[in-house]
Parts: C-alpha cells; sequence; structure tokens
C-alpha cells in the first residue's frame, strides 16, 4: 500500500483487525476476540506478526472469530487497563472473560486455543500451604496475585511443599 506522497508505507492489507481506546469496547463486545497487545519497536511483535495475520486469514470465513490487535505505545490506557506488562501480550476476550494465553506462538497452536470451548474460564487450583490447603482460581499467578499475597505463599512454602497454578 502507498501513502498518498507514492511513498510505501507500514500498513498492509489484512484481516487483522485494528482496535483502539475508543473502538476497544464497541468492537469486542460480542463474539470471541483473540488480541495482541504490541508495540511496534518490539522484535518479538515483529516476528508474531506473519503468524497473526495467518490466523486471521484462518478465521476469515467464521463470525464468530476474530482476531485483532491494539498497539500499546498509541492506546496505553487500554493496555494498562488489561494489565499488560510486555510485549506481544495475547488475549482472549469472550462474553466479558479474558483469558490469558502463554502457549506456544505458532499458527496452529493458536488457532486451536482461539477455537477450543473457554466456557470454563476459571478452573480452581489447590495450592498447599504449610498444611493448609486453600483454593484459588486457577487465573492467578504470581504475577495476578497481590503483591503481598505472594509474598505471602512465597515465604510460607516449605520444601515439603507443593505450589501450582
Amino acid at each position: 500500500m502507498e501513502h498518498l506522497t507514492g511513498v510505501p508505507t507500514e500498513l498492509e492489507d489484512t484481516n487483522v483487525v485494528e482496535l483502539t481506546g475508543d473502538n476497544f469496547k464497541s468492537k469486542t463486545h460480542k463474539g470471541v476476540w483473540f488480541v495482541k497487545f504490541y508495540a511496534p519497536w518490539c522484535g518479538f511483535c515483529k516476528k508474531i506478526k506473519p503468524i497473526w495475520e495467518e490466523l486471521a486469514l484462518g478465521v476469515e470465513s467464521d463470525p464468530d472469530y476474530n482476531v485483532a490487535h491494539i498497539d500499546c505505545t498509541e492506546h496505553k490506557e487500554k493496555c494498562n487497563e488489561f494489565d499488560v506488562k510486555g510485549y506481544p501480550t495475547l488475549k482472549l476476550l469472550k462474553d466479558g472473560k479474558v483469558v490469558d494465553y502463554d502457549g506456544p506462538r505458532e499458527t496452529a497452536d493458536l488457532l486451536e486455543f482461539l477455537k477450543s470451548d473457554h466456557k470454563e474460564v476459571v478452573v480452581s487450583t489447590t495450592i498447599f500451604v504449610t498444611h493448609v490447603a486453600c483454593q484459588v482460581p486457577s487465573a492467578l499467578s504470581p504475577r495476578s496475585l497481590p503483591i503481598s499475597l505472594w509474598k505471602y505463599f512465597n515465604h510460607h512454602l516449605t520444601s515439603a511443599c507443593l505450589c501450582f497454578f
């Protein structure tokens, strides 16, 4: 694609939906959305770009699935709202729920995750802390726990205890 001056631009014809702070909520309120939170200067973001575009092509004929991205350098407040700490961050949005994706970053793996059943978003995981078992949603991890709570668990774990996230 060329800019009006005839100079090529970085914009390409793609099926990846461009989200902004203004259109994010209206676009993602219905259906399943797999969103890449990225920074244009990020090497890992550049590496996943063709994979993300291939993923978007793989679901273009199915209106229930959407592949999108949002530039966190331009829309910082939206990325902060989703607790983005690094790039790229991949999140699936469905029915008001958010599922973080930390799996392999190949098209087939991403497509399988996107099309899998996400009805049971929160599954209980048991944390054993000095002989006391408590139920914690699996969506929690050391990164998502309040730091004071994580320090408490970390401090009270012994070599005989197991911690599953």
